[in-house]
């Protein structure tokens, strides 16, 4: 029944039920300047800015009772907000969602994130080395990211009722493949619950010769067709991509936009500080984009997406339209 409810769901331009997914922009301004991040790069076609605190409760409130998962980041660096603890603390007490930020680990306090009630957090970085961090994460400091990991792993020692998730993400690339071993044994010197390799997305072909890694393994791209002069995703199945359907994307100012992918928001929904969510949802933009999905349009966005963004929390969303 779920698979039937699936494929009917990605043939119609309305989504039967709300979003189980939302993924919240915090603000789109961030500390450093990774090489090839629209904002970083400050390609960013769009007004940058932080999310208050009231903005985020008016939100919420209109789509917290539906979700599964929130995801506190997009554009930027979330903790440079610093009434994020007080947003999460909000969400938690009212809304069942899991929580999760990711992180360049600059800026963070660590009590007030144990206390917030925060789930994971990911701290992103570019490598175990100052010169090999920032060869990517410019203006970033390793040694006060590893830091700031410490601090915050002392201090869930302190609250044994926490339940925050601590992870280490490495994005693995040219320069810094060679510390992949030593970076997986973070889960050991410093005591992470996780530590994970990162494939790393690019922008173009140039690029790609510059950052991507010589193992082919740790690549989302084809290598025969990046010979070629090509950036093709592998397996990609854009046409098969939910998203849309069961997730929802609000920046820093409330807008909301249809997918991650649209860093611009160029498919701009509507507004959710100007506008009731509900005629947002299965509005006419919404339905516009939907219908696009469902025709096969090659949307620029999608070029290079392997089309499973929200797979995961699809089974929830079937789960919520069917009780």
């Amino acid at each position: 029944m779920a698979n039937q409810f699936y494929h009917t769901v990605l043939n119609s331009p309305i989504a039967p039920c709300y979003p189980a997914m939302a993924v919240m922009e915090p603000t789109n301004l961030c500390n450093q300047a990774c090489d090839y991040c629209p904002t970083g790069m400050g390609i960013l076609k769009r007004p940058q800015g932080i999310m208050a605190l009231g903005q985020f409760k008016r939100i919420i409130d209109q789509i917290g009772p539906y979700l599964a998962y929130i995801e506190l980041y997009n554009m930027g660096e979330p903790l440079l907000n610093k009434e994020i603890y007080s947003m999460i603390s909000y969400a938690k007490s009212k809304y069942p969602a899991y929580i999760k930020v990711d992180t360049n680990g600059m800026v963070l306090d660590p009590k007030k994130l144990i206390e917030s009630g925060l789930d994971e957090i990911w701290f992103q970085i570019g490598g175990i080395t100052q010169d090999t961090h920032t060869t990517y994460r410019s203006n970033g400091d390793i040694g006060q990211v590893f830091e700031n990991m410490r601090r915050l792993l002392e201090e869930r020692k302190k609250q044994p009722h926490s339940k925050l998730k601590i992870k280490a993400g490495m994005i693995v690339m040219k320069h810094n493949e060679h510390e992949i071993e030593d970076f997986l044994n973070l889960k050991k010197t410093l005591g992470v619950d996780e530590a994970m390799l990162i494939k790393p997305t690019v922008k173009d072909v140039e690029q790609g010769r510059r950052f991507l890694p010589s193992d082919p393994s740790l690549w989302v791209y084809d290598r025969e067709s990046f010979e070629g002069g090509k950036l093709v995703r592998k397996g990609a199945h854009p046409e098969k991509c939910p998203i849309s359907w069961n997730s929802v994307f609000v920046a820093w100012n409330g807008d909301v936009y249809p997918c991650i992918k649209d860093n611009n928001n160029e498919y701009k929904l509507g507004n959710m500080l100007q506008e009731d969510f509900r005629s947002i949802w299965n509005g006419q933009k919404a339905k516009y984009f939907r219908r696009s999905k469902v025709s096969r349009e090659k949307l620029k966005m999608c070029a290079m997406c392997p089309g499973y963004g929200a797979m995961p929390w699809f089974n929830h969303y079937y789960i919520n339209c069917n009780h």
